[in-house]
């Protein structure tokens, strides 16, 4: 194959498979998924790093379940690691599911079908952890969790639709930003053209006849576009009689888009995370108003997640009996507190008697301790009953 069937592509075969779009819709796909990819990545890091806290009269149901949900959720994951895989499919998906077997084992089910029924929904389990199933769960056998963004797909694909042609502007400038382009014309046997050219003319049959001059042209330009848009340095093969010429800018700046491209990337995560309720600032970091930020996206978004979470795992460990005994568990550790700031505070509603030493752990999300669920009254920090008394023995 000589220089100029290269350039013009002669002799090779068409595939009938189109190329360029499917590397563009790899690319399409690729932004769509780094952005939610983020998204869900940071919502699943709140939740990896929080806790539960037992308020349960059997200690044998309670240390059973504090270590599955608070230390290891099934042979192969911790239970930081199970919470951060169902959280991060529960935002992809809009839903999410984890079968927990009879050793109180949680895993995250990757495919499953649910059947509808008046009297508890029914899920057939075929895939857990990329291992394939057979499994019927009622709805007290497992967690279920659906929330309210089933159609994030839809609104990610038409915000695509606004992102997805400025982006892809954007990244064929780069592309050919600072390209080295020359034109040449090869030696020409002047003896050997016209003889071709008589033997065409002579032909009826000849390739080249078969081809208008039109085609010609189109095919000529076609090529040297794809070129222009693909390869760093660009070498124009001029035929007989044809003409290139270039207008633009004639400057020895570089260019680069890069920058752009990257204001466009995060642009684009900016709408994704203000879908799901995230404040930019967080996801990209940034130090300005981040206690602010964090506090909202806690209020907003993690807690009504954790409210879900919280009264299904109330609902698949206690009985109807023992919730109306007070049995629960509460999420924790979510919040960033510093104690020391919080000193006065803290021993004022102690100091009143407003709050039990425990409730006040709970609430900072360390677990009670003995003998904290007296209130105390005054800055001795005396029980309640014994003030009294105390005034009794005097007199």
């Amino acid at each position: 194959m000589g220089i100029l069937d290269y350039i013009f592509n002669r002799g090779k075969q068409r595939l009938s498979y189109d190329f360029d779009d499917i590397f563009k819709d790899v690319q399409q796909n690729s932004m769509k998924s780094i952005a939610l990819e983020t998204c869900a990545n940071y919502i699943a890091r709140t939740f990896s790093k929080s806790s539960f806290v037992f308020f349960c009269d059997e200690t044998k149901k309670r240390d059973i379940w504090d270590y599955r949900i608070n230390h290891k959720a099934n042979p192969n994951q911790t239970a930081a690691e199970f919470w951060s895989e169902f959280v991060k499919s529960l935002i992809k998906n809009g839903e999410a599911l984890a079968y927990i077997n009879n050793r109180q084992e949680m895993f995250v089910v990757d495919s499953y079908v649910q059947k509808h029924s008046l009297t508890g929904d029914v899920f057939d389990i075929s895939t857990i952890q990329n291992v394939p199933v057979s499994i019927t769960a009622h709805y007290d056998e497992v967690l279920f969790i659906r929330v309210e963004n089933d159609n994030l797909e839809a609104f990610i694909n038409d915000l695509w639709n606004d992102y997805g042609s400025v982006l892809g502007r954007l990244f064929q400038n780069q592309k050919t930003a600072n390209q080295l382009r020359f034109h040449m014309e090869l030696p020409r046997d002047k003896i050997r053209e016209r003889a071709r050219d008589l033997a065409n003319q002579a032909s009826d049959k000849s390739e080249d006849t078969k081809e208008s001059v039109s085609e010609k042209k189109e095919s000529f330009l076609a090529t040297i576009t794809k070129k222009l848009e693909n390869d760093s340095v660009v070498p124009i093969l001029l035929p007989k009689d044809a003409k290139y010429e270039e207008y633009r800018s004639q400057t020895s700046i570089k260019v680069s888009y890069v920058e752009d491209i990257a204001k466009m990337k995060q642009q684009y995560i900016n709408d994704v995370a203000d879908i799901l309720g995230i404040p930019n600032g967080l996801i990209h970091g940034d130090l300005a108003d981040n206690q602010k930020n964090y506090d909202t996206y806690i209020a907003t978004v993690i807690e009504p997640l954790a409210h879900k979470i919280v009264s299904a795992m109330n609902y698949i460990i206690f009985n109807r009996r023992e919730l109306q005994k007070g049995n629960k568990v509460q999420m924790v550790g979510f919040k960033n507190y510093d104690l020391f700031s919080l000193s006065s505070n803290i021993d004022k509603l102690v100091s009143s008697g407003s709050f039990t030493r425990n409730e006040i752990r709970r609430e900072l999300g360390y677990d009670p301790v003995e003998g904290g669920d007296v209130f105390l009254l005054t800055k001795n920090y005396m029980e309640l009953g014994s003030i009294g008394k105390e005034k009794d023995e005097k007199t």
